[in-house]
């Protein structure tokens, strides 16, 4: 099913905002991108918790975009229906992804995917596609092709524990619509009740990495996480079956960042249980060596939720959900090597007060973080030595008035 829609022009949202080169739309030199569907208020929220468990009252997905300026600071645009409901998973990656002027994004109760287009006015929804699965969590996209992680959750009851098999499918993206492509779908029947994290696309688009949160149990204790990796042919169809399934070092799965460097392809993991980091080597035939073990970033280890990865030069941040902090390591991107560098390279809520560190996004030499309660949009200036230096005059930027919010995307103008 196809839902289309005229152009999205919302007024603006009112509210506290970070001052930058000025609000004119002419001024933005892009646009950051978000998305909330305001299911918590903050009264509700409950910081005991690792993630909010009970999602029966979401209400509608709305895009939120901000204009970001030259020198990094930014202010809110506008929200813009998806045509979609709800989130899913606790731990979900890459559920927001840019191509060019286009926005992806995941409507994870209604199984569906939305496509915008995005100009310094606004978003225009141009399709909604069923995923062909069962909440759809996580995007990569290659060459035309729209790959989608349907993560299989058992929401909107619970957003912690899986409850039926994952899945790939695959869209054709062209002259903005979504098309199916069937006989790219697979179905990872060995991984049921595992729960799909995250899926991600090599640069040079030879493979595609999924990854298996493994959440097995009600008392936290077993996890069964994965990083499978499927060979991709020439016209991005993936093999029947996994080349490669790696659980050396990872323990319940939340996300990695790839990077390629010298002719090699590096691989670093986020682990939420442990709060650790470990990294390794994709080889030509899509083997993974283990490098670095599981390197400990919070000391609240599992307490810290962490939720994110990303790299900026040699260095590595971890968003930490329950501590509210983002985490920095050192990377040596010849070998792979991975080493602490700051437990706490910035407390959060120092800024804005906010609760649940979640996505993290970099842009150039500036790191955005995005709260899950959706109270905070905040900028950081990352220095030469890898400190994060929150933006002049940042007092975060409210997403919405009330809501949890999830991704984080950036389309250039």
């Amino acid at each position: 099913m196809k839902i289309f829609s005229a152009p999205l022009l919302l007024s603006l949202l009112t509210g506290s905002s970070v001052d930058g080169t000025g609000t004119n739309p002419d001024n933005a030199v892009g646009a950051l991108i978000s998305m909330s569907n305001g299911y918590l208020t903050p009264d509700e929220f409950n910081p005991n918790e690792l993630v909010p468990l009970f999602l029966e009252d979401y209400r509608p997905n709305d895009l939120v975009m901000y204009h970001r300026f030259e020198d990094g600071t930014y202010s809110i645009q506008g929200k813009f229906p998806t045509g979609g409901d709800g989130f899913g998973p606790a731990v979900v990656t890459n559920s927001i992804i840019s191509v060019g002027s286009n926005v992806f994004v995941c409507n994870m109760l209604s199984n569906t995917v939305t496509m915008f287009e995005i100009n310094r006015f606004g978003a225009v929804r141009l399709d909604t596609v069923e995923s062909g699965g069962s909440t759809p969590s996580s995007l990569a996209y290659h060459n035309g092709i729209l790959y989608v992680f349907n993560a299989a959750y058992d929401v909107p009851s619970n957003a912690v524990f899986a409850e039926g098999t994952p899945s790939i499918t695959a869209f054709e993206v062209r002259d903005g619509s979504m098309t199916p492509i069937p006989r790219f779908t697979r179905t990872l029947t060995d991984w049921t009740d595992e729960g799909g994290a995250e899926i991600e696309i090599t640069p040079d688009g030879r493979f595609l990495l999924a990854g298996i949160a493994g959440i097995a149990d009600e008392n936290f204790e077993t996890f069964n996480s994965a990083l499978l990796v499927y060979r991709l042919n020439n016209a991005g169809r993936p093999s029947k079956e996994p080349v490669e399934v790696l659980q050396e070092g990872l323990d319940w799965f939340s996300a990695a960042v790839i990077d390629e460097y010298e002719g090699k392809t590096f691989l670093y993991a986020a682990n939420l249980i442990g709060g650790t980091v470990s990294s390794y080597r994709l080889r030509n035939r899509g083997q993974i060596v283990p490098i670095t073990p599981p390197v400990q970033g919070p000391s609240s280890g599992s307490d810290a939720g962490v939720c994110w990865v990303e790299r900026y030069g040699n260095y590595l941040y971890t968003s930490n959900f329950s501590d509210n902090t983002i985490t920095s390591f050192l990377i040596d991107r010849s070998t792979g090597s991975v080493t602490l560098l700051e437990e706490i390279a910035f407390d959060v809520s120092t800024v804005s007060g906010a609760f649940g560190a979640l996505d993290i996004l970099i842009v150039d030499n500036y790191l955005y973080y995005v709260d899950g309660q959706a109270t905070a949009l905040i900028g950081f200036e990352i220095g030469d030595d890898g400190s994060l230096t929150v933006l002049a005059d940042a007092k975060g930027a409210p997403l919405v008035e009330i809501g949890a919010t999830t991704g984080l995307a950036y389309v250039e103008f």
